[in-house]
């Protein structure tokens, strides 16, 4: 059996694989977000890196609410997952400096996170093509879509957001 038609309808897991398939798929996308970082350093010192900073890929509010980015934003603040980049945290009443400085530090976060998505999709894919392991593809595409993609939406609504404070305040 091979290609997509193959395995589509193999879904089939046993006690041995599914820690070895979560153990697999934890590592890839823990390796995308470093690869992810390392990537976005690079791009970082190109000309034209400021016209990713202000990359739009969802323009509006009404797809992220249908998807549920309400939700996963909650699942942010009201976890542990709050204290992984504390440098998006603003003080009190933050200075347009401050709010600056969150903004960059928004944009390195959403681009090193949609590169981390690229990543695992090229995995998936590879997967796909030449492991043909059903289980580890979805594993890989659910995580992915919640430890990759997310974030990064989650960063385009909170730069929108921060964007529109940082025009009400004075230059």
């Amino acid at each position: 059996m091979g290609g997509f038609a193959g395995w589509a309808g193999m879904v089939t897991l046993s006690a041995v694989n599914v820690p070895m398939t979560l153990a697999l798929t934890i590592s890839i996308v823990f390796w995308s977000w470093i690869l992810g970082r390392l990537l976005n350093e690079l791009l970082r010192k190109r000309s034209d890196y400021q016209q990713l900073a202000h990359w739009v890929f969802l323009p509006g509010n009404r797809l992220n609410r249908w998807i549920g980015l309400g939700i996963f934003k909650w699942i942010v603040v009201h976890t542990f997952f709050r204290y992984l980049n504390q440098k998006l945290t603003l003080p009190g009443r933050p200075s347009r400096e401050a709010l600056e400085a969150v903004r960059e530090e928004m944009v390195y976060s959403e681009i090193s996170h949609l590169i981390g998505f690229g990543l695992v999709g090229v995995a998936v894919l590879v997967n796909v093509l030449c492991f043909e392991h059903p289980a580890l593809t979805w594993s890989l595409l659910v995580t992915n879509v919640f430890m990759n993609l997310y974030p990064a939406l989650l960063q385009q609504q909170n730069k929108r957001r921060l964007i529109a404070a940082l025009s009400a305040t004075k230059a």
